[in-house]
């Protein structure tokens, strides 16, 4: 289960489960399950915009005979009442994490199961991020706060990798 606590928002909370997305507004004394427009799936990685917390990044990943795990990024621009897909430019792989930059919450990154790919759109178009971070099996992401900017990538046999952003 991935989960993310919406700072401007005390006691909301969102979980990605093996049987899809939830809110909570009381702290995770209950729980409401999110959509429409989220595909049935594990929903494996979730970020929320920390400048406006109404815009919610979602990785669901769905088995796809033949190819494994497929996974497909939606964003909520209303704090999860409606989703609409995004992701053109990434490879038809698992997704595995989220992060949002938060200084420019338009460079969004996400980790695969073929390394890790940016967005600075807010995630219209993605591109594969490449140098350090190429690395197959990415399963956790981080970015520092303070200068100069770094993104850490845990990874499946790499350990974790880093490189510096330009933003």
């Amino acid at each position: 289960m991935r989960s993310a606590a919406d700072s401007s928002k005390p006691g909301r909370l969102f979980a990605g489960t093996n049987n899809g997305a939830w809110r909570s507004e009381d702290e995770g004394k209950t729980w409401t399950r999110l959509g429409p427009g989220i595909p049935e799936g594990v929903a494996e990685a979730i970020a929320i915009n920390p400048k406006n917390s109404a815009e919610i990044l979602l990785a669901v990943n769905t088995w796809v005979p033949g190819k494994q795990y497929v996974g497909a990024l939606l964003r909520s621009d209303d704090g999860g009442k409606s989703w609409k897909q995004l992701g053109g430019g990434m490879p038809e792989t698992r997704i595995t994490a989220l992060a949002v930059d938060p200084v420019n919450p338009r460079f969004v990154y996400a980790g695969t199961e073929k390394g890790v790919f940016s967005t600075n759109d807010g995630g219209t178009s993605w591109a594969a991020f490449g140098g350090e971070l190429n690395t197959p099996e990415v399963g956790a992401l981080a970015l520092s706060t303070k200068a100069p900017a770094r993104i850490f990538a845990g990874t499946r046999g790499s350990g974790v990798v880093e490189t510096t952003l330009a933003r």
